[in-house]
């Protein structure tokens, strides 16, 4: 793999959002596409960009398609690892993005719920 290849995939930041929730979770398009307020189609094609380097994994359950860092790609570059874990969390838009997460979760919400309120963050009733 050209190491040019994988850095140029760091110089998007909507990129970077996507990997800074997957950090320690497992997610699904439609829940990313919520958190971040992208479109699915954005979020799709970044998320194929990823995958095609071997950046994230993924794995179908059901109807869902759920995408995950892979870990073995992440400790081969330790750049990417100190980027990921320590150097976005000083931003706050990353933080901002790991806030909602946090919420998303203890909401107890799912891909099958969220899409029964359209992929909408703000429809959720989250406090």
């Amino acid at each position: 793999m050209d190491i040019t290849n994988v850095i140029k995939i760091f110089a998007d930041q909507n990129r970077l959002r996507i990997l800074n929730i997957l950090k320690n979770n497992e997610l699904c398009v439609g829940e990313i596409q919520t958190l971040l307020n992208l479109k699915q189609s954005n979020v799709s094609r970044h998320l194929e960009k990823l995958y095609f380097l071997d950046i994230i994994k993924k794995q179908k359950k059901a109807q869902w398609v759920y995408y995950s860092l892979n870990n073995d790609f992440i400790l081969k570059y330790n750049f990417i690892e100190n980027l990921i874990f320590n150097d976005l969390e000083n931003y706050k838009i990353y933080q901002s993005d790991i806030n909602k997460l946090n919420m998303y979760i203890n909401s107890k919400m799912n891909c099958k719920n969220l899409r029964n309120c359209g992929f909408d963050f703000n429809k959720l009733n989250i406090n």
